[in-house]
């Protein structure tokens, strides 16, 4: 009986023994995941600040295209002013020219 005591013992040692280092292993294994979920948290608050960063140049570039736009078409309707009057000044210049003759 004492040799069965004493096998149960062993055994119940070792098991706990096997226990001890599953539940060192399992901690370990969740502080590794908490500093990965803490790393990924970090990546991911970085490339969110970068999108942003991103989603502003863009606004800006839209907003630049726009007045850009704007600018153009102004200068385009100054241009066609500009020419308009040119040919009449022209038109004149060749009546003129032509009862000079």
């Amino acid at each position: 009986m004492e040799g069965r005591l004493a096998e149960a013992e062993t055994a119940s040692k070792a098991a706990a023994e096997q226990a001890e280092h599953q539940v060192a292993a399992a901690e370990s294994a969740l502080e590794r995941a908490v500093e990965d979920a803490a790393q990924v948290r970090m990546d991911l608050n970085a490339t969110t600040q970068k999108l942003e960063v991103a989603q502003q140049a863009m606004a800006a570039a839209e907003e630049e295209k726009s007045q850009a736009q704007e600018e153009l078409e102004a200068a385009a309707g100054r241009a066609e002013y500009q020419v308009a009057a040119a040919e009449s000044a022209l038109e004149r210049a060749v009546e003129d020219a032509a009862q000079v003759r």
